[in-house]
This record gives structure tokens, C-alpha cells and sequence, in this order.
């Protein structure tokens, strides 16, 4: 997850909807108290009810000082930018980078 970015970001886009999917499988062992609602709910509401509930996580990690403020994430970035312009790179540093930084998952189907 991107915490520092919208449940619309592309990487949290689709972590969101593998939990979506997670929630939806295993309803009963997901939560034994819940199958009822959980069957009765629709996928729309359910997907909602997913983006308020990381939304909610955002507010609280910005509350305990945890994730910067999204005012704050330009300066910050910026900052990080401007000291890494001139950090030296290794040979593994730059071997490393060739191959790129994998951010996808694995996502079984759902039957």
C-alpha cells in the first residue's frame, strides 16, 4: 500500500480490491458474525465500505504523526529530491536499478 496516496493510486487500486476479493471468498472465515450482512451487501457497497475503511487508516496514521500531512508530501518530496542529486552510485546500486522495482503482487483468481 501507498499510504500517502488515494485508494484511487494504481498500486492501492488493485491491493484494495484483492482485499475486496479476500473479504468476498471467505466471508465465513473472514468473519463468522458478519456472514449475513456480508452475503447481503452489494460488490459496490462493499468496495466503498473497503475505500472509507483505508481512508479511516489514513486519518489515523496522520493523527499519530505516522504518514506526513498531504500538504506537506510536496515539500518533502522535493527535499528528497533535491539531496539525492548528488549521492554517488554504486555499481550494485546501478545493476539493481536495470532491473527495475517490482510493485506488482501475485493475485490468485477467485473461483
Amino acid at each position: 500500500m501507498r499510504w500517502e496516496e488515494s485508494y484511487a493510486h494504481e498500486d492501492n487500486k488493485l491491493a484494495l480490491l484483492a482485499i475486496f476479493k479476500y473479504i468476498r471468498t471467505k466471508d465465513a472465515e473472514y468473519s463468522p458474525a458478519a456472514v449475513k450482512a456480508l452475503r447481503a451487501i452489494s460488490d459496490e457497497d462493499l468496495l466503498n465500505r473497503v475505500h472509507t475503511k483505508y481512508q479511516d487508516l489514513q486519518k489515523s496514521l496522520r493523527s499519530a504523526k505516522l504518514l506526513a500531512s498531504s500538504r506537506s508530501t510536496t515539500a518533502a518530496v522535493d527535499s528528497a529530491l533535491a539531496t539525492t542529486r548528488d549521492v554517488k552510485l554504486t555499481k550494485g546500486m546501478r545493476q539493481s536499478r536495470q532491473h527495475g522495482v517490482r510493485t506488482e503482487f501475485y493475485m490468485a483468481p477467485v473461483e
